[in-house]
């Protein structure tokens, strides 16, 4: 009985679908721009992280719901700690004293994309210490909030992001 039922839905959809392309019928459902990436959760800390590229090169970066800022590690941008030191901005939101700059940036997490996204840019390496692994940013607020749902499965290991 219930693979009857099933094969009756399948068959009414395809009918549907059918006379809607000969009659070019538009579909009018909402679209969404909803995007999934797995998340890494570190064991020692519980934070999340997640994959990411900055400039066409993958990165690991912070899911910091927290965090002000999305920042990203001195080194992508060859910017050296003295000048860093030159411009000192404290306390921007990562909960950290540390000397800040801002730069331009491309980057992406899962397929959404920013082009010439103001970020901010400091040391980081204290970070890849404190998990033992190499940490190239922090996801912070200013790039959150332009979804307007982020669901996080902690049992299948994803992030939803949707727009």
């Amino acid at each position: 009985m219930r693979s009857i039922l099933i094969v009756s839905t399948l068959a009414l959809a395809l009918t549907t679908l059918s006379v809607a392309k000969r009659h070019n019928v538009q579909d009018e459902r909402p679209t969404t721009n909803e995007s999934g990436l797995s998340l890494i959760s570190d064991a020692k800390t519980g934070t999340i992280l997640i994959d990411a590229k900055l400039n066409g090169r993958p990165i690991v970066m912070i899911f910091d719901t927290g965090a002000s800022r999305t920042m990203f590690d001195a080194e992508h941008f060859g910017i050296a700690a003295v000048d860093l030191q030159a411009a000192r901005m404290n306390n921007r939101g990562v909960g950290i004293d540390a000397d800040v700059v801002s730069r331009i940036a491309d980057f992406s997490i899962a397929d959404q994309k920013w082009t010439q996204q103001q970020v901010e840019v400091a040391d980081l390496r204290w970070l890849s210490k404190l998990y033992g692994r190499k940490i190239d940013g922090i996801v912070g607020q200013d790039v959150l909030r332009e979804f307007s749902s982020i669901q996080i499965n902690y049992k299948w290991h994803c992030v939803m992001l949707q727009r």
